[in-house]
C-alpha cells in the first residue's frame, strides 16, 4: 500500500482542523478500504483520526461511491453534507495520495473550498475560523449552477436562522397549523424545508409535492406564479441531494414562468405573495423586525390585501411583545390589528392579538367581548383557546384560563406552549396563597400546586429544549418545593446551553442569584450573579432586576457595616451605570484607601477623573454647536408617540427627510432610545448625500452636532470628537466666524420646525427663527410657507381673528403666491379668510386646494372644520372619515369628530323639543365619548381633549368618570395659563350644572380669573361668575364673599368706584380681612392719583 510522506499527512490534518467536516467521493475505480490510524496532536487538541483508502487493481470500470472520512473527536459534530462534499463529488482520483495531496493543495494554493451555509444539515459556517469564508468561494461558488439558487426566492435563501430553534417542536408546531387552520401552500413549504433541516428528505420532497397539488386549489389560474417558492425549495433540495438534473428541471419551471411574466430577473419575480410568504417565515422562526420588513414590501404592492395587514399587524405586535411596548399610541400595532380584524374577521389569530392587545391598554372590556366572540366563531380551535387562557389569566381569572388551557391541551397534547401557559396558572395559583396572611393553613394546596407546576415546566423543557425560560421556571419552582439538588441541575443545564442571547443570560443570572440568595442563603455568590447579569450589556428588565437586587444586597451589607472593598466597589459600579460618575469616584477612593495596590479600581478612577475633565472641556464646545440639543426643546409638555407619529408620517410639516431624520433622532434620544438615535442620524446622513449633493459638509452640521451630542451621552468622548472636529473643519473651510457653527438659513429652517412640532411653548421662538431665515432669504416659499404656518399657530393658540397689520393673512397670501401647489398654506388661508369674515373667498382657496390636493390628509382636515365653522356638519364628517381612511392614528381628527358630533348634539338639546330625539341624542354623546377617548389614548397631554371628553362624560350623566378624566387634568405638570383657565372655567360648570354646587363652581370660576392672562376662557371665568354673584345677592344672601367678588370684577374691569363701593360694604361685614383692606387702599390710591 502506497505510504504518505509526513509534510503531505500533516498539511492533511492541518486542512482537517480548520474544516472539521467528514465528506465523501466519488472514485471512478474499483477500491477497497483499509483503515490506516495517524494519531496526530494539535496544540493539545483531541486526538485526529485519518481514514485512508487503498487501490487496488481490478477490471471493473463501473463507479463505486467510497467514503474517506476526517473525524474529530469532540463534543458535538453536526457537520456532515457540506459543500465540501460537492466540490470533490466531480473530482476523479486514482490513488489515495492523489486523492489527499489533491486535496490540500487545492484547499491551500487554490482556496477552491466554499462557505458552509447554515442550511446544509446541522453545519455551520462558523467551524471555518482560520480562513476568511471569502477566501475560501472556490468551484461551488462560481457553479452557474449554484449562482442561479442563491437568485430564488425560497426558504434556502431567506436566510432563517436554524441555531436556537428546537426543529422536532417546530415541525410539530407547523404540522398542527396544516390539521386545525386547514393546510396552504405556505405552510406546507415551511413544514418541507423544516423536515429537510431536520434530516428527513424524503419526507421533504412529500410535503412539497402537496404543496403544488395545492397551488392548483388555492390559485387555479396562476398556478406558475404561486409555485414559484414550491420550485425553488424542490430545485434547491435536489442540488443539495446531489440530483442536479431534477434540480435544473424546477430552474427550468422559475426561469419559464419569470420570462412569461416579464420579471426583470430570470430567476425571481417580485409578487406581493412571495413577501407575505417570507414574512410568515421570518415569523415562524422568529425574526420579527425582517418579517415586518417583509410584510410592508407585500403592502406596498396591495395596501388593503387582508393577509398581508393581518400578518404585518402580528409582526408589528410581536415586537412589542419583544420589547415590552404596552402603549396605544401612534404606531403601536393597536390601530394596525383594528385594520386586520375589519378585513379579515375570520382571523383567529387577528382577533386574539387585537383582544389582549386592548387588554394591555386597559380596554379589558372590550378585548373581553372580543375573546368571546373568537372563542364563538371558531370553538375548538387551540389557537383561539390559548390566547383566550393567556387574556383570563392576566385579568386574574385563573380558573377560567386553566379550563380553556386544558380543553386546548386536550386537542394538541404536544404544545410545549400550552404546558409553560398552564405551569405560569398554577404558579399564579401557588404565589397568591404564599403572600396571604396565613398561607400555612393551605400547606397542602401549596405543596399540590407546587407539584402540578413541576409537572407541566418537565413537559415544556421535554418539548422545547431550548426554551430557557421554562427551564428557568422549572428551577425556581424546584426550589421552592424544596428539591435544591434539582434546582440547581436544571440552572446549570441553562448554563450549559449556547449561544443564549444577552437577555437570557440574564434572565439566567438573576433567577440563580435570586435561588442562592433566597434558598441557599449564599448571599455573596448571588452577589456574584446579579453583577454578572449587570455586566451584560444590554438594556433590559432582566438587567434592572439584577441592578436592584444587587443594589439592596450591596447597601444593606455596608449598612450593616463595615464596608469592605468589594461592597465599595460594586457601589460605585452602580453609581457608573447610572451616570452618576462624581459618586463613582468617592466609592473607588474609599475603596482604594482600604486597597490602595487595587490596579482595576486604580483604573477605573483615573478613567473616571479623565472622563469628568474631558466632558467639562467638552461639553463647553457642544454648547455651541447647532443642533437640537442646543435648540432648547424639551419632552415635558409633549406626549412623545404622538409627535414621532405625526414626525414620521410628516403631518403639518415641510420638513425635508433631512430634518425629519434629525428630529426623530432627538425625540427617540430623549426617551433612552440611543441606538435608534443613531440610526436615524444615519439616514440623516444618507438624505444629505441625496438632497444637497453639491455642499454635504455644510448641510451636515445639524446631523454631525446631534452626533457629536448623543456619543457625549453614550459616554464615548472620542467618537463626540470626530463629529466636532467634523464641524470645525467645514467652519473653517467656508470662512465661519465661529469654529463651531456657521450662519445657514436652512439650519434656522429647521429650527424653526423642531420648535414649532415640540408644542404651543416654543411657538414664538419658531416663528424667529423662520423670520432670520427669511432675512437671508426674503422670497424663499418654503421658509414664507413655515413663517405664515407659525404666525397662523400663535394667532389661533390666543384666538385672535383679525385681519389688521401683523396678522396671518398677509404672510398667508405671500406664501400661497410664492408656494401655490403647498396644500397647508392654502388651507390655513381659507380657514383665515373664514375667520375675517371672507367665508366665500376662503371656500376659493378650500375648492383650489381640492383640486389639486383631492386626497391630501392636510387638505381634508382643514377643508372639514372650515366647514364644521360654516355650519355643514354632515360635510365635515364625511370629509373627517375620509381623511381617517388615510391616517387612522390621528388624534386630531378624533377631535375633530368627536367636535362634530358635538356640534350635532348641542343642536338637539337647544332645540324647541329634544326629548323627542332622546335616542340620538344618546348616540351623539357615546360618539363623541369615543372619539374624545381615542384623542386622550393617543395625545395623553392634550389638555382640551381631556376637558371635551369630562364634559361629555357629565352630558351623557357619567358623573364619576368626568371627575376622573377632570382631576387627571388637575394632575398634569406645566400647564399653560390658558389651558389651567380652561380647566378652571370647565370645571365650574360641572360642579355648577350637573354637581348642583355653586358654591364650588364659584371657587374654580375665581380661581381661573385670578391667573393673569388675557384670554377666552378667562373672559368665560368672569362672565359665569359675574352672573352667579349677581344671582346669589337678588336672591338677598349677600355675604362679604359675594361683595369681595363683585368688587374684584369691578376692579378688573377699571370700574374702580363700584369696586370700592363693593369692598367698603364687604368690610362692614367682616372688618379685619385684610385682602380687602389691601384692595380698597390701592384703589383709593388710585382714584386720588
Amino acid at each position: 500500500m502506497a505510504t504518505l510522506n509526513k509534510q503531505t499527512s500533516t498539511q492533511l490534518v492541518s486542512v482537517a482542523f480548520q474544516i472539521d467536516v467528514h465528506f465523501k467521493l466519488n472514485v471512478q475505480a474499483s477500491t477497497t478500504f483499509e483503515t490506516h490510524t495517524s494519531i496526530v496532536h494539535w496544540s493539545g487538541a483531541s486526538v485526529w483520526k485519518t481514514y485512508t483508502c487503498k487501490t487496488t487493481t481490478t477490471t471493473t470500470t463501473t463507479t463505486t461511491t467510497q467514503k474517506a472520512y476526517i473525524h474529530r473527536e469532540r463534543r458535538e459534530n453536526h457537520s456532515c453534507n457540506t459543500i465540501l462534499s460537492m466540490y470533490l463529488l466531480r473530482k476523479t482520483f486514482t490513488s489515495r495520495e492523489q486523492i489527499l495531496v489533491s486535496t490540500v493543495k487545492d484547499y491551500k494554493e487554490e482556496r477552491a473550498l466554499p462557505t458552509i451555509p447554515s442550511f446544509m444539515g446541522r453545519g455551520r459556517s462558523s467551524f471555518i475560523t482560520p480562513y476568511k469564508q471569502s477566501e475560501i468561494m472556490g468551484d461551488i461558488s462560481k457553479d452557474p449552477l449554484y449562482e442561479i439558487l442563491q437568485q430564488m426566492d425560497c426558504h434556502f435563501t431567506w436566510t432563517l436562522p436554524e441555531e436556537d430553534i428546537d426543529l422536532d417542536e417546530l415541525e410539530g408546531r407547523i404540522a398542527d397549523q396544516i390539521k386545525f387552520l386547514v393546510g396552504r401552500v405556505q405552510h406546507y413549504n415551511l413544514l418541507a424545508y423544516v423536515k429537510y433541516l431536520n434530516g428527513k428528505k424524503e419526507e421533504a420532497l412529500e410535503i412539497l409535492q402537496k404543496a403544488e397539488e395545492n397551488v392548483k386549489i388555492e390559485d387555479p389560474e396562476e398556478v406558475g406564479k404561486a409555485s414559484l417558492v414550491t420550485w425553488g425549495n424542490y430545485a434547491w433540495m435536489y442540488y443539495l441531494m446531489g440530483k442536479l438534473t431534477e434540480a435544473q428541471t424546477y430552474i427550468n419551471k422559475v426561469e419559464s414562468t419569470c420570462k412569461e411574466n416579464g420579471s426583470a430577473s430570470p430567476y425571481r419575480m417580485e409578487p406581493p405573495q412571495v413577501s407575505c410568504e417570507r414574512g410568515w417565515a421570518q415569523l415562524t422562526f422568529g425574526q420579527n423586525y425582517t418579517a415586518k420588513e417583509s410584510f410592508a414590501k407585500a403592502l406596498e404592492k396591495d395596501p388593503e390585501n387582508a393577509e398581508f395587514n393581518s400578518g404585518y399587524a402580528t409582526s408589528v405586535y410581536h415586537l412589542e411583545k419583544e420589547y415590552e411596548k404596552r402603549s396605544a399610541a401612534v404606531g403601536s400595532s393597536l390601530e394596525l390589528l383594528k385594520k386586520a380584524a375589519k378585513l379579515n374577521p375570520d382571523d383567529a389569530f387577528v382577533l386574539s392579538f387585537l383582544a389582549l392587545k386592548l387588554q394591555e391598554t386597559r380596554k379589558v372590556e372590550e378585548g373581553e367581548e372580543l375573546i368571546e366572540e373568537a372563542l364563538g366563531k371558531f370553538p375548538g380551535l387551540p389557537y383561539v383557546l390559548r390566547y383566550a387562557a393567556i387574556f383570563y389569566r392576566k385579568k386574574g381569572d385563573v380558573e377560567r384560563s386553566l379550563e380553556l388551557l386544558k380543553e386546548a391541551l386536550s386537542l394538541t397534547p404536544n404544545s410545549g406552549f400550552l404546558h409553560h401557559q398552564m405551569g405560569l396558572c398554577y404558579r399564579a395559583q401557588y404565589f397568591k396563597i404564599k403572600l396571604s396572611e396565613d398561607p400555612h393553613k393551605d400547606k397542602r394546596k401549596m405543596a399540590e400546586l407546587i407539584r402540578l407546576c413541576i409537572f407541566h415546566f418537565k413537559e415544556v423543557v421535554e418539548h422545547k429544549t431550548k426554551f430557557v425560560y421554562a427551564h428557568v421556571d422549572l428551577a425556581n419552582m424546584y426550589a421552592e418545593g424544596k428539591e435544591l439538588q434539582k434546582a440547581e441541575e436544571t440552572f446549570q443545564e441553562v448554563f450549559a446551553m449556547r449561544k443564549l442571547t444577552c437577555e437570557e443570560k440574564q434572565q439566567l443570572h438573576f433567577n440563580y442569584g435570586h435561588y442562592l440568595e433566597n434558598h441557599k442563603n449564599s448571599k455573596s455568590e448571588a452577589v456574584e450573579h446579579y453583577l454578572a447579569g449587570l455586566r451584560i450589556e444590554n438594556e433590559s428588565f432582566e438587567r434592572n432586576k439584577c441592578k436592584w437586587n444587587l443594589k439592596m444586597l450591596i447597601e444593606k451589607r455596608i449598612k450593616e457595616g463595615p464596608a469592605d472593598i468589594k461592597s465599595l466597589g460594586i457601589r460605585a459600579f452602580i453609581h457608573q451605570l447610572d451616570g452618576e460618575k462624581q459618586q463613582a469616584i468617592e466609592c473607588y477612593e474609599q475603596a482604594l484607601e482600604m486597597d490602595p495596590e487595587n490596579e482595576e479600581y486604580s483604573s477605573v478612577l483615573l478613567e473616571l477623573r479623565l472622563s469628568v475633565q474631558s466632558e467639562k472641556c467638552l461639553y463647553k464646545i457642544l454648547q455651541e454647536l447647532e443642533c437640537h440639543f442646543t435648540w432648547a426643546v424639551l419632552m415635558e409638555d409633549m406626549d412623545r408617540d404622538e409627535l414621532e407619529g405625526r414626525i414620521a408620517t410628516k403631518t403639518e410639516h415641510l420638513l425635508s427627510n433631512i430634518g425629519i431624520y434629525n428630529l426623530l433622532a432627538y425625540v427617540k434620544f430623549l426617551y433612552g432610545k440611543k441606538e435608534e438615535a443613531l440610526k436615524n442620524l444615519q439616514r440623516a446622513e444618507e438624505a444629505v448625500k441625496i438632497e444637497y449633493p453639491e455642499e454635504v459638509e455644510k448641510a451636515s452640521l445639524v446631523t454631525w452636532g446631534n452626533y457629536a451630542w448623543v456619543y457625549y451621552h453614550m459616554g464615548k468622548l472620542t467618537e463626540a470628537q470626530t463629529y466636532i472636529n467634523k464641524v470645525e473643519t467645514t467652519c473653517k473651510e467656508n470662512g465661519s466666524a465661529s469654529p463651531y457653527r456657521m450662519e445657514r438659513p436652512q439650519t434656522y429652517y429647521e429650527k424653526g420646525w423642531a420648535q414649532l412640532l415640540f408644542g404651543q411653548n416654543y411657538t414664538a421662538k419658531a416663528k424667529e427663527s423662520f423670520a432670520k431665515a427669511l432675512e437671508k432669504e426674503p422670497e424663499n416659499p418654503e421658509f414664507n410657507s413655515s413663517y405664515a404656518i407659525t404666525v397662523y399657530h400663535l394667532e389661533d393658540f390666543y384666538g385672535k381673528k383679525s385681519a389688521a397689520e401683523g396678522s396671518s393673512l398677509e404672510p398667508l397670501k405671500k406664501a400661497a403666491k410664492l408656494n401655490p401647489d403647498n396644500a397647508l398654506v392654502l388651507s390655513l388661508l381659507a380657514l383665515k379668510l373664514q375667520q375675517t369674515n371672507n367665508t366665500e373667498e376662503g371656500g376659493k382657496y378650500i375648492k383650489e386646494a381640492f383640486e389639486k390636493h383631492p386626497s391630501s390628509p392636510y387638505v381634508l382636515r382643514h377643508a372639514a372644520i372650515f366647514f364644521r365653522k360654516n355650519g355643514d356638519v354632515e360635510r365635515a364628517l364625511e370629509l373627517l372619515k375620509e381623511v381617517l381612511s388615510l391616517t387612522p392614528n390621528s388624534g386630531f381628527l378624533h377631535h375633530q369628530m368627536g367636535l362634530c358630533y358635538r356640534a350635532q348634539y348641542f343642536k338637539i338639546k337647544s332645540s324647541e323639543d329634544p326629548y323627542k330625539d332622546r335616542r340620538k341624542m344618546a348616540e351623539l354623546i357615546r360618539l363623541c365619548i369615543f372619539h374624545f377617548e381615542e384623542v386622550v389614548e393617543r395625545k395623553t397631554k392634550f389638555v382640551y381633549a381631556h376637558l371635551d371628553l369630562a364634559n361629555m362624560y357629565a352630558e351623557g350623566k357619567e358623573l364619576q368618570k368626568a371627575e376622573e378624566t377632570f382631576q387627571k387634568v388637575f394632575t398634569m405638570r406645566k400647564l399653560t395659563c390658558s389651558e389651567e383657565q380652561q380647566l378652571h372655567f370647565n370645571y365650574g360648570r360641572f360642579q355648577e350644572y350637573h354637581k348642583k354646587s355653586e358654591s364650588e363652581a364659584v371657587e374654580h370660576y375665581l380661581t381661573g380669573l385670578r391667573i393673569e392672562s388675557e384670554s377666552f376662557p378667562g373672559h368665560q371665568c368672569k362672565r359665569y361668575l359675574k352672573k352667579l354673584i349677581e344671582k346669589k345677592i337678588k336672591r338677598g344672601t349677600t355675604d362679604a364673599k359675594s361683595l369681595g367678588i363683585r368688587g374684584f370684577i369691578h376692579q378688573l374691569d377699571e370700574e374702580k368706584h363700584q369696586a370700592i363701593e363693593c369692598y367698603e360694604r364687604a368690610l362692614e361685614m367682616d372688618p379685619d380681612n385684610e385682602d380687602y383692606i389691601r384692595a380698597l387702599l390701592e384703589l383709593k390710591f388710585s382714584v386720588q392719583s
